[in-house]
């Protein structure tokens, strides 16, 4: 009788058997690094996709507007022969020569006297007023008679839209009761014009 013997299984490599072990010993560690590597494709994807991507919108500008003043640099009055009761008056034309809206105002410098005491601008009177024209009607006084020692700071004359012209009149007056003490006086004082942008 004869009888058969099963057969023997195939030995596996030795090397083999390691490294399945190792695999089957360290399968967290694996898990865990192909994770890993899936997220940083996914970063890496998405990074790529957000630095080549790229939209234009064109014909963007900011600029800025021109405001200037025209008219202020000239001498309004000059008078040198006044005496008790006189009055003297002198026009000029400010404009905005610019192209934007702005607020314009007036201010004037410390009266400079000779002798400084007694001072003529103590007693001498200034008034200004805003005409329709060079010699036409007052259309308002922003600067009613005062002392000329007290001149205008930073009179407000309200925003002028571009290619506003306005003429202002001033009078300067010496009072009839002027004493001998200021004979050969003299003030001089210095008027600025200045405009910001309108809000």
């Amino acid at each position: 009788m004869s009888t058969t013997r099963p057969e023997a299984p195939e030995r596996e490599e030795p090397g083999a058997r390691k490294r399945a072990g190792y695999l089957l010993k360290h399968a967290k560690l694996w898990i865990a690094a192909l994770i890993l590597l899936a997220i940083a494709a996914v970063v890496a994807t998405t990074s790529f996709g957000l630095f080549t991507t790229s939209e234009a919108s064109a014909g963007n500008v900011a600029a800025t507007g021109n405001l200037e003043i025209s008219g202020g640099d000239k001498v309004i009055f000059n008078e040198t022969g006044m005496v008790p009761g006189d009055s003297i008056a002198g026009t000029v034309t400010i404009e905005n020569t610019g192209d934007v809206d702005g607020d314009f105002s007036l201010n004037a410098g410390n009266p400079q006297d000779t002798p400084p005491s007694p001072a003529l601008s103590s007693v001498l009177r200034l008034r200004i007023d805003e005409l329709d024209s060079i010699g036409g009607s007052v259309t308002g006084t922003p600067y009613p008679t005062g002392p000329f020692a007290s001149q205008p700071d930073n009179l407000d004359l309200g925003e002028w839209t571009p290619g506003t012209k306005k003429y202002y009149r001033f009078t300067v007056s010496l009072p009839s009761d002027a004493g001998n003490e200021f004979e050969s006086a003299r003030t001089e004082v210095t008027y600025t014009w200045s405009a910001t942008a309108g809000s």
